[in-house]
Parts: C-alpha cells; structure tokens; sequence
C-alpha cells in the first residue's frame, strides 16, 4: 500500500508544474519532491515502482534583505502566492 493517495501526489505535482512555468526566476525545491525528482529514474530503475513523491509543495526563495516593498511585491515568491491564492489556495 502506497504511503499517500494518488490522487494527492498527482494533485501536487501538476500545482508544483504550474508554479515552475510561471515564475521567470530559479527556485529551490525541498523536501520531499526534491528526493523524488532527484532519485526517482534510478529507484524506477532498481525497484520498479516510482518513489514515494509528496503531497505537499516546499519550495525556497531567495530574498534580498534590501529590497523595499514595492520590489518585494515583484519577487518570485510574491508571484508563486499569488498563483496560489488564483487557484483557490488560503495564504
């Protein structure tokens, strides 16, 4: 038996797409879909099904302590809430 549903790890993987493709700068993707994206081709490979995955999105930002608000309200992270909340996400 898998440890989350399917349907919650697909769920979670197309909303972590959807933030990548938007956002213009690199991100840093933690946790868990970091493992997955980055064992999951050689664990398929030796073990046959695919890594666990997530059912959550972790991701880091890099923020400049100097940045007025008028800039930080046009970071990368400002973006990514703001896909998220569109999307019916409570931040």
């Amino acid at each position: 038996m898998a440890l989350y549903a399917e349907y919650e790890t697909d769920t979670s993987f197309d909303y972590l797409e959807k933030i990548i493709k938007i956002l213009e700068e690199p991100i840093c993707i933690l946790g868990g879909w970091a493992v997955y994206l980055t064992v999951n081709d050689k664990f398929k490979e030796d073990l046959g099904p695919e890594y666990l995955g997530s059912r959550d999105i972790d991701l880091g930002f890099h923020i400049d302590p100097e940045l007025n608000e008028k800039e930080l309200s046009k970071s990368t992270m400002k973006k990514a809430l703001n896909t998220w909340e569109e999307n019916g996400f409570n931040i």
